[in-house]
């Protein structure tokens, strides 16, 4: 893992949702999560949603039927999430600090490399939940963004991670307990 920024960014200056949610606040696809959501196993019924940002990938998650909350440190972030996306619940968070309660599976999409510390954040979502679902930008694709902090290489995680493959042209993801089955790749 090398630090790429020292500091992050102010995150909270970016209150308003992005231009594509603007145009279209019933958008319903997200590459990202449709990548992860036919991963998670079928016996799985909460998910968390680490980051949930605007929500959509929380949306997702629900329309795909699971039971889903959706956590985020930016109060305008949660409250766009919580008028566009109803019935998700959403709820204010410091991923700094210890997430409440234990869910089947938490997906975190694209947070870890905006984190101080993402180690803090990964070993605490592995201590909460059975499956662990990330995604973060491929080696060499997080230096052009002030806000990425961190660049991930596939040693950095331990227990190593489970790649699933590239989820986007810039994105990879994997499962941190290495639950899901090779098989599913």
């Amino acid at each position: 893992m090398k630090r790429i920024h020292q500091q992050n960014i102010n995150l909270l200056s970016f209150g308003n949702p992005k231009h594509e949610y603007q145009k279209d606040p019933g958008i319903t696809t997200d590459p990202l999560y449709s990548f992860l959501i036919p991963r998670i196993p079928r016996w799985v019924k909460t998910v968390l949603d680490c980051g949930c940002g605007f929500g959509i990938g929380s949306h997702l998650l629900y329309r795909a039927g699971f039971d889903v909350e959706g956590c985020d440190f930016s109060e305008p972030r949660l409250q766009y999430a919580r008028e566009k996306f109803s019935p998700v619940k959403f709820f204010s968070q410091d991923l700094t600090k210890p997430l409440g309660k234990s869910y089947d599976c938490i997906v975190c999409v694209e947070v870890l490399e905006h984190m101080d510390d993402p180690v803090c954040l990964l070993n605490e979502m592995r201590s909460k939940s059975k499956i662990v679902l990330v995604t973060v930008p491929k080696p060499g694709k997080c230096n052009h963004f002030p806000e990425h902090m961190w660049d991930f290489v596939e040693n950095d995680f331990c227990p190593p991670m489970t790649w699933l493959g590239p989820a986007s042209h810039s994105h990879r993801a994997g499962v941190c307990n290495g639950l899901i089955p090779h098989s599913e790749k």
